[in-house]
């Protein structure tokens, strides 16, 4: 990715700011102002700010320069006090590193306390005001979330063998875009900073085949059932081992009338964990997750349960399924992972009038559509899991 410069006005100067506008939203781990965390980022900021920067809020002021360059969605923010036209690009077996480096202070790592001796003053008197190392990191491969924040520690380990740092800051106390004369390169082993460290991950994507979790990150998994199968007991335990955010979205629709079916109702609302959050949706359920693919900016678990209460809501059961998949995939897109509960019908009792017959055929194809999409699909009969996913559609030795 190239970033692209711009020059905002900034208490009457010309400060200049780097914007990486993702042409698809991308795994980022920062740990800027704004942003900051693991999630799914639509753009980043570097954006330099005057040396005497004294704004105590620096999010909300990486939001409005955010706002003036019409960047949409969730995104990742930082501040430095160096000019970033001065940013380094660095490309290497498939990563690339972009860094703004301004070190205001360089000194020797190991000098002790109340003697920090840099290369310009041989015995500070006081500790100097740090500097700011920001660093882009583009990476070509999926990675877990757990190999992320290593890959952060390694990014950082920057107080290592000496080595020349130079970076010119941006005066901006005196006129726009005047360079400090006084910067020059300097030998150092440490320095006195701040860091703020990005690591977008580029290619976070599957990196497998439909129907293997080796270097998947984030997955759609459906699991099919009969009628007190344990289906749902089973999707409930997988979303609740996830680290990340539940959003369980029920499809069910009220029925005061029907004790039995609201009586079974509740009983779901019990078990559920107090602290996930429980989205109810109508017909449109392929609208209701796009809306909330649009609202959730950090990575979720969405529990759909279940597909065939959604289905009995539509007229003779005609639902447009090819939406459904693409608002599915739409989320597995942005780093969601998704379960999708649904109801096996054909291997209970068969339906003796049209009406059932009808609701039968129709689920039977809605979940032939979803296992397609699906990375991994699961049946489960008296609490018993069989995986499905790594059977063949068709025998290859089918006529």
């Amino acid at each position: 990715m190239t970033p692209e410069l711009a020059v905002r006005v900034e208490e009457g100067l010309e400060v200049p700011l780097l914007v990486w506008r993702f042409a698809e939203p991308h795994l980022t781990i920062s740990s800027g102002p704004l942003g900051g965390g693991i999630g799914i980022r639509h753009w980043l900021m570097n954006a330099s700010v005057p040396l005497g920067y004294s704004r105590l809020d620096p999010e909300a002021h990486l939001r409005e320069l955010s706002s003036a360059r019409d960047l949409a969605g969730s995104g990742v923010g930082m501040l430095t006090g160096v000019d970033v036209r001065d940013v380094v690009h660095a490309h290497d077996d498939g990563v690339t590193v972009h860094a703004t480096v301004g070190i205001g202070a360089p000194a020797w790592a190991a000098a002790p306390d109340g003697h920090l001796r840099t290369l310009r003053t041989p015995v500070a008197a006081s500790p100097p005001k740090p500097g700011t190392i920001n660093i882009v990191i583009e990476l070509p491969v999926a990675m877990a979330h757990a190999a992320l924040v290593n890959a952060v520690g390694t990014a950082t380990e920057a107080n290592g063998p000496p080595r020349i740092l130079r970076r010119p800051a941006l005066d901006l106390g005196s006129a726009a875009g005047t360079r400090d004369p006084r910067s020059r390169p300097a030998w150092c082993t440490g320095v006195a900073q701040n860091r703020s460290v990005l690591v977008v991950q580029a290619g976070y994507r599957r990196s497998a085949p439909r129907g293997s979790r080796h270097g998947i990150v984030d997955v759609i998994t459906l699991i099919l059932g009969g009628t007190r199968s344990g289906k749902s007991d089973v999707a409930e335990s997988l979303a609740a081992r996830s680290a990340r955010d539940v959003v369980y979205v029920a499809t069910a629709a009220h029925e005061p009338d029907d004790r039995g079916f609201t009586a079974r109702v509740e009983a779901h609302r019990q078990r559920r964990p107090p602290m996930w959050h429980t989205l109810e949706v109508d017909h449109d359920l392929a609208g209701s997750l796009l809306e909330l693919r649009d609202d959730q900016t950090d990575p979720a678990t969405v529990l759909i349960d279940s597909i065939g209460t959604w289905l009995a809501r539509h007229d003779d059961f005609v639902v447009d399924v090819g939406a459904l998949t693409e608002a599915l995939e739409a989320l597995d897109h942005d780093g969601h992972d998704v379960i999708v509960v649904a109801e096996e019908v054909g291997m209970g009792v068969h339906a003796t009038t049209d009406v059932g017959r009808r609701f039968a055929d129709a689920l039977g194809i809605v979940n032939q559509q979803l296992a397609g999409i699906a990375d991994a699909t699961w049946l489960v009969v008296a609490g018993r899991l069989l995986a499905l996913h790594h059977l063949d559609e068709v025998p290859a030795d089918s006529p």
